[in-house]
């Protein structure tokens, strides 16, 4: 008996199904809870309607788009024009998440009352400044620790 081998030609790897519906489940699971957030402060409100189905679909669709680009530059594209695709298509759509993001934080900040809105604002360039600190001292580490002695 011979034992199994992998996928049949042309046939799409396990994993290259699994890793896009795994991110697809979870940015639009995300993005549907944080659609439906009403208040914060002093209890959590959430109301699921309209907007919060609306969030989750566009996060299930940025997800599934961005981890299939992510999959395929991952292993190697057949051409080097296709891999200059693939990368201004992950870099589009990590701005596009990025534009979302601060459009949310903007509409956020434009509801909160005046005497809070200058403490959120430092608070959250704060973080944004630890968070890249941190960031780009691991990058720097890497490729300090990352490489073997021989590379160089």
């Amino acid at each position: 008996m011979k034992p199994p081998s992998g996928p049949a030609p042309g046939s799409p790897d396990l994993w290259e199904v699994v890793a896009p519906v795994c991110a697809a489940i979870g940015l639009g699971t995300m993005a549907g809870v944080l659609g439906a957030v009403r208040q914060v402060n002093p209890t959590l409100e959430l109301e699921f309607g309209v907007v919060a189905v609306l969030c989750a679909g566009a996060g299930m669709a940025a997800g599934w788009w961005l981890a299939r680009s992510l999959w395929r530059l991952a292993r190697g594209p057949s051409r080097e024009a296709e891999a200059g695709q693939l990368r201004r298509r992950v870099l589009t759509t990590l701005a596009v998440l990025g534009g979302i993001l601060v459009a949310g934080f903007i509409l956020a900040m434009v509801r909160m009352p005046e005497s809070r809105r200058w403490d959120t604002f430092v608070g959250t360039l704060l973080a944004v400044g630890v968070l890249g600190t941190i960031g780009w001292l691991l990058t720097k580490l890497r490729s300090v620790f990352g490489e073997p002695d021989d590379q160089r």
